[in-house]
């Protein structure tokens, strides 16, 4: 089972593995995720590459009633720390698709800032190091940590 999560995490993410750009989390932490719900990511089912609202909505809500795509402004923050304090953010909108980002630190807890709450049409994931074990990031405007695992890559699929 292991070895077949392996490849498919591999065979998804393209077996490319890139460090952060310095520049990205050099910037001063910020404690903006602090004021969100701290949920465990286990608790919420995602949904397949896209990130639902806090209030459980999608774009697909969206797209069905011509409301227009508000996926941008988002900020992922990454904390070293746990409860969404002490964050690096960045802006989702500068990140690569399909491609495992490698950070140099262990994040503790994650959460994706988006002040419209509509949901992301993409999905956010974070996983161990070496791009392995992939978990999903279910919703917007939630502090989400407890992984059960060491986290240290991301990828935007």
């Amino acid at each position: 089972m292991f070895s077949t999560l392996t490849v498919l995490a591999l065979a998804f993410f393209g077996q490319s593995a890139y460090a952060v750009s310095s520049s990205l989390t050099n910037s001063p932490p910020t404690d903006i995720g602090a004021a969100l719900p701290v949920v465990n990511i286990h608790s919420l089912t995602p949904k397949a590459n896209a990130t639902l609202s806090a209030a459980g909505h999608s774009k697909i809500h969206a797209d069905l009633f011509g409301e227009a795509p508000t996926d941008f402004p988002a900020t992922l923050l990454l904390c070293p720390t746990d409860l969404c304090i002490s964050c690096f953010a960045i802006d989702l909108s500068t990140l690569p698709v399909s491609m495992c980002l490698a950070e140099s630190f262990n994040i503790k807890s994650v959460a994706i800032s988006q002040p419209s709450d509509a949901g992301l049409s993409f999905g956010v994931f974070v996983g161990e190091p070496g791009c392995e074990n992939f978990i999903q990031i279910p919703s917007v405007n939630g502090c989400f940590g407890d992984f059960g695992a060491t986290i240290s890559d991301i990828a935007i699929n």
